[in-house]
């Protein structure tokens, strides 16, 4: 491609020169490419389809960007969104494109490499597991939400795959920036966007199944606190947690959300708990008191993305964290001041959890939605009673049938097992003597839910399809099916006081995955056991 036109020029220069050759990026609607202004390297976003470009609106954000487009730490710029700075023409005065400041993609990690304990290894530094970093990213991210707020701009489509993170100095930038809504101060006209993302899609659009194009500040304070919720508790969202049984069916996070089922909250929730691992009690006060009005308060009260930035700078900057007591100097172990370390209460859950148990940990009854509204309504009046949804209880009398059946083909795969305890507890029970030999199963489906999970096998007496029927029933109306997909591992763990649990966990090796499935089982059952016969599996 010959060299293009940058309009408006920069510094007087409109001449670009595209390297084609090396394309940094390709999508679907556009290919990224460096170019040079002046020496410069930028990146430019060169379109299939010149019809889909929208002038109008690129112009709008070239000439109303944010207060603030670039930051210096440690003597180096750092571009904190990748905003267009001029459309780009070709020799005939066709719009192709435009230029934009170029992300070094090798030196930035996207967001969720900051609180995914199977990605954070791989940023190889232990340093970047301390909490004053996690805070400090979060601060960053929610100064520049504010900038954009304070232009009447909107983030929308905010996950954390939309928010690169470097290495070290933690400077943050924003991406695919043209897909914001945008507002244009000189026309008053607004340019929507276009795209949202589940799990960060606020309740009441859920309710109202309200387009992308229809969203504003709103949107953007719910998926702000999301992140910063997930970056503070270790990838837990907001809204993930263990349903009471009989609840009704809420598979997913946006599900939970929808129904106002928050199991974090300063005041309990009497139909959703918290996930043993969850750290949300080691927060500050303010803190957890903001995540409330967040997720649970009334829309228009959701704390401004100022907001968090100030508390997140007041954090960082007025020493409210401590070292942890017993690991003083250990980084993974820095807490907020006066409160719990986060990672102490994490150890000490997991160390729990490969205590034996003697029986079943019984549920306790759920209690009416209505209830929950009574209790809530002296803390917010805003808050609608309607808002958390009961639905009907379904008969679960089918399960009997289906019981007899995955009891005798667990008693046969425990039979063909040697059981191998998780501790070394002289407590546990003796392991049963290995068999001469053990056909290894085949694995093809996984059925999970935040309180379940189960294999579905298949042998031969037994076709795929009956398996995973009858593990789909077993596993309860909860679950849904889970595809094995790239980093992420499947392990089982099968509970010696009840042999109808199945346990499923997802991780990044063989190893974590079947201590994460020992632990999950134990906390629900106890006395768990991987058997031989029943291998673990990682995603080819």
């Amino acid at each position: 491609m010959p060299d293009l036109i940058l309009n408006p020029p920069m510094n007087g220069v409109s001449k670009v020169l595209l390297r084609d050759a090396y394309p940094l990026g390709r999508g679907g609607e556009a290919i990224i490419y460096p170019a040079e202004v002046s020496g410069k390297v930028y990146a430019a976003k060169i379109f299939h389809d010149s019809k889909n470009i929208d002038s109008k609106k690129i112009f709008a954000m070239i000439n109303h960007p944010p207060g603030k487009m670039s930051q210096q730490v440690a003597g180096i710029d750092y571009p904190m969104y990748s905003w267009p700075l001029g459309m780009l023409y070709d020799s005939n005065n066709n719009a192709v494109g435009f230029l934009m400041p170029l992300i070094d993609l090798k030196q930035s990690f996207t967001l969720d490499y900051y609180y995914d304990q199977g990605l954070i290894g791989k940023l190889n530094s232990v340093n970047e597991y301390a909490l004053s970093y996690r805070i400090e990213i979060a601060m960053h991210l929610s100064e520049m939400v504010a900038d954009l707020h304070e232009h009447q701009h909107y983030f929308i489509d905010i996950k954390p795959q939309n928010v690169r993170v470097f290495k070290t100095t933690h400077a943050v930038t924003l991406i695919d920036c043209d897909g914001f809504s945008i507002y244009d101060a000189d026309t008053t006209s607004r340019y929507p966007a276009t795209m949202y993302s589940s799990d960060y899609i606020a309740p009441e659009v859920l309710k109202s199944n309200l387009a992308a194009t229809k969203l504003g500040e709103e949107q953007d304070l719910y998926g702000l606190a999301t992140i910063i919720f997930q970056l503070f508790n270790w990838g837990i969202h907001p809204f993930q947690g263990i349903i009471q049984p009989g609840l009704g069916e809420f598979d997913t996070n946006d599900d939970k959300a929808k129904a106002l089922l928050y199991p974090h909250g300063i005041i309990t929730h009497p139909q959703i708990k918290p996930r043993p691992q969850s750290v949300h009690a080691c927060f500050d006060d303010v803190t957890r008191q903001m995540f409330d009005e967040a997720f649970i308060g009334p829309a228009a009260s959701r704390p401004k993305a100022r907001q968090w930035a100030n508390h997140l700078r007041n954090l960082y900057e007025s020493k409210q964290l401590a070292k942890c007591t017993v690991f003083p100097n250990d980084i993974k172990h820095m807490r907020w001041a006066g409160k719990e370390c986060p990672q102490c209460f994490i150890e000490s859950v997991s160390q729990s959890s490969l205590q034996p148990k003697v029986a079943p940990i019984s549920m306790p009854k759920p209690v009416s939605v209505s209830s929950y509204a009574k209790t809530t309504s002296t803390n917010n009046a805003n808050t609608s009673n309607s808002s958390l949804v009961t639905k009907p209880k379904k008969s679960y009398a089918w399960t009997w049938i289906f019981v007899p059946i995955i009891f005798g083909i667990i008693r046969v795969i425990m039979h063909n097992s040697s059981p191998v305890a998780t501790t070394g507890l002289d407590s546990a029970p003796a392991a049963a003597p290995p068999p001469t030999y053990t056909p290894a199963p085949i694995y093809h489906t996984a059925f999970y839910s935040d309180s379940n999970g189960m294999y579905s096998m298949m042998s031969s007496t037994i076709s795929q399809s009956d398996a995973d029927g009858q593990t789909y029933k077993a596993c309860g109306s909860a679950c849904y099916k889970t595809p094995v997909t790239d980093r992420r591992c499947i392990s089982i763990a099968i509970s010696r006081n009840n042999t109808s649990l199945f346990g499923i966990s997802t991780g990044d090796d063989i190893a974590s995955t079947q201590k994460s499935a020992l632990e999950f089982c134990n906390q629900t059952y106890g006395n768990c056991y991987t058997p031989t016969s029943a291998a673990s599996h990682c995603a080819d």
